[in-house]
């Protein structure tokens, strides 16, 4: 892994090197624009859409109106924007094509339960892939500029898309519903050498790169559980800056909602063909099934808020240069439910829990020269069940040892035809993943030489501990993926996106692959 980091760092470097040339032919080109214009008035760039600008209170409206067309050869998980491709082939148990005959404590039974899982193929018909035209990733959004308090500029801001889902029937899901993204108040302090802010509210989680140092994709997620950590999150955040434009350092720290993965708010049960219960499992803090944001899960049972931070150090020490090189962390504690499972009993049983710790660490970096940028990331984690990039989010694998319930009366709890019942206790394993990802950006449009953009790149994540993990769960999941940005003036830009998608399924389902091609159109205001 450090060879295949450390080829791809030089090969984008040679690659930024080479565009010097090309940069300084553009800065030349414009120099005699310059020339000959100069008598024409400065380009001020797209105008802002004031709703309201008073002395005191300022309103602005702002997002854009988008359209993803999104063409994918297989089935993969969430259309609009993959995140994984689905198996190719399937897992049959033999628990639902078993006829059971006889009582519960033949052999038939026994066989059954130890019936060896067969793996088939997906016929063409249940792996012909998709495509979609999705426009629920519109958004819209407030900025309100207020007066000085406590000799701090105040500021407030609130987005929605419509990213909110609706009943799966019909034309429903296409829809839409409206979603909040961000609703935050901030506070700005500023002085020559020093700037530090205060921010309370729902946005971007600072165990995130910096945006410019995140990948610049045409699809709704950039890199979704292939290597970018992405998360919105209640929280109050500190930042704090020092330095010039020249070198600076920016240190944040902040407290957050835990929300480790959600309580499906019910009891399950299994029962086999015969009608004689397998499982009986009441979940550890049912809600309202998950209808409700405010419904107990993993980690709002911590009755502990989750820790981040960030530490970026940027500069730029020649016009045209900027480097950007920062790190993230974040530490939560979720409680987990550990299920308990009872054969042959009609008697449920409560689930138990157990702490489990949450950690993860990063670095990335982001380099930019004229028009040609490398960004990139790395990080390591255990149980990221909060970010939508872990792969597996909310689960914690589980192993099973049998053993017998005791009546508290004398002797074991048996049945009417005097079997004991047993079960199984389950220990909690922590699953650790890790990600790489790169991108390089060739964006002309930034020096007015075309108004093109063009970007290749790649992202995977791999379970490290992949023993911990049962058959037929995600090993590995990648991307490699180019796209072009064509702007058409200053608010209307179309988008074109290739990616090749695999992702690595363990043992006999192996590894699944898809073609995403992807069309969007995008108005910004």
């Amino acid at each position: 892994m450090i060879k295949k980091i450390v080829s791809v760092s030089v090969f984008f470097l040679m690659l930024l090197i080479s565009v010097g040339v090309f940069a300084q032919a553009a800065k030349d080109k414009n120099k005699e624009q310059e020339v000959v214009k100069k008598e024409e008035p400065k380009a001020t760039g797209p105008e802002k859409l004031m709703i309201y600008d008073g002395a005191n209170i300022k309103l602005q409206f702002y997002g854009y109106v988008k359209l993803d067309v999104v063409y994918n050869t297989r089935n993969v998980q969430n259309e609009s924007g993959p995140f994984l491709v689905e198996p190719r082939k399937i897992f049959d148990t033999g628990l639902t094509n078993y006829v059971f005959s006889g009582n519960a404590g033949s052999a038939d039974y026994r066989t059954m339960l130890a019936y060896f899982p067969v793996v088939y193929g997906k016929t063409k018909a249940m792996n012909n892939g998709s495509l979609v035209a999705d426009p629920r990733h519109t958004r819209f959004g407030f900025k309100i500029m207020g007066p000085v308090a406590l000799g701090a500029k105040t500021s407030a801001l609130i987005e929605a898309d419509f990213w909110g889902m609706t009943a799966a029937s019909g034309t429903g899901l296409r829809q839409g519903q409206l979603r909040m993204r961000h609703a935050s108040v901030r506070m700005d302090w500023t002085s020559e050498y020093y700037k530090a802010y205060l921010l309370m509210g729902q946005f971007w989680s600072i165990v995130m790169a910096d945006p410019q140092a995140q990948p610049n994709m045409v699809t709704f997620i950039p890199l979704g559980k292939t290597g970018l950590l992405f998360m919105r999150e209640p929280q109050i955040t500190l930042g704090q800056t020092v330095g010039t434009k020249a070198i600076s350092l920016r240190l944040e720290t902040s407290a957050a909602r835990v929300m480790g993965g959600d309580d499906p708010g019910a009891t399950s049960v299994a029962y086999n063909g015969n009608n004689a219960i397998l499982q009986v499992v009441n979940n550890m803090y049912p809600g309202a099934n998950n209808t409700q944001v405010d419904s107990i899960g993993r980690g709002e049972a911590s009755k502990k808020p989750g820790f981040r931070g960030r530490v970026a150090l940027e500069s730029s020490p020649i016009d045209d240069l900027s480097l950007t090189l920062g790190g993230t962390t974040q530490y939560q504690i979720e409680k987990h439910e550990i299920p308990q499972t009872v054969l042959l009993s009609n008697v449920p049983m409560t689930s138990m829990s157990k702490k489990v710790n949450s950690f993860v660490w990063q670095v990335y970096t982001n380099i930019t020269y004229s028009f040609a940028s490398i960004i990139g990331a790395y990080w390591r984690g255990k149980n990221l069940d909060t970010f939508l990039s872990g792969l597996d989010q909310g689960v914690v694998w589980e192993k099973g040892m049998a053993f017998s319930i005791p009546n508290p009366y004398g002797g074991n709890f048996s049945t009417v035809m005097g079997t004991p019942y047993t079960g199984y206790v389950y220990r909690v394993y922590t699953i650790k993943t890790h990600a790489i990802y790169g991108q390089l950006v060739l964006d002309f449009n930034r020096v007015k030489m075309l108004p093109l953009s063009l970007g290749t790149g790649f992202g995977q994540e791999t379970k490290t501990n992949a023993h911990y993990v049962a058959a037929g769960k995600i090993l590995w999941n990648k991307q490699i993926f180019g796209n072009m940005w064509y702007y058409a003036n200053d608010y209307l830009k179309f988008g074109f996106e290739v990616t090749a998608m695999q992702t690595k399924y363990k043992k006999d389902l192996g590894v699944a692959k898809n073609m995403k091609y992807q069309f969007a159109t995008q108005f910004t205001f």
